[in-house]
């Protein structure tokens, strides 16, 4: 449960988490795609390398016991066969990305990130010239994620 103050109103988000994962039956998939499903190969092969999720954030301060959220970083396993996972979400006018990957198949997730912020970067100083401002200090990044 999220419960939050915005325009003016206070507010709770509920979110059910269910204790079981529905098989494909369970959740009505067609009998063709059934097939299609069982013949996929997921030990061997990769199917993704790569998986970036946008998820915009509240824009309103959140709380919790009293102490207000000051920054977020978001996180999603790699599962399967992913090599690297890139989240992305933004919280009160910031941008926050989290980046996860495998180390037996990108060792080195180091040089991957670097160029992330060097686009980051550039990106920013492109937004800020053609705006006329100066940009915002950057808080220091975390170290990437090894599974």
């Amino acid at each position: 449960m999220n419960v939050f103050f915005q325009r003016e109103t206070l507010g709770a988000a509920f979110r059910l988490i269910p204790t079981e994962i529905k098989t494909l039956e369970e959740l009505g998939i067609p009998a063709t795609l059934h097939a299609l499903a069982g013949r996929l190969e997921f030990t061997n092969q990769r199917m993704l390398n790569l998986v970036v999720s946008n998820v915009p954030g509240v824009q309103t301060p959140l709380y919790a016991g009293g102490c207000r959220l000051l920054e977020t970083y978001p996180l999603l396993p790699v599962i399967a066969n992913l090599a690297v996972v890139v989240c992305v979400t933004s919280y009160c006018g910031d941008l926050y990305v989290g980046l996860v990957g495998d180390y037996d198949a990108v060792p080195d997730l180091e040089v991957f990130a670097s160029g992330l912020r060097r686009g980051m970067d550039r990106l920013e100083m492109s937004a800020v010239a053609g705006a006329g401002r100066r940009p915002r200090p950057r808080k220091t990044a975390a170290t990437p994620a090894r599974v």
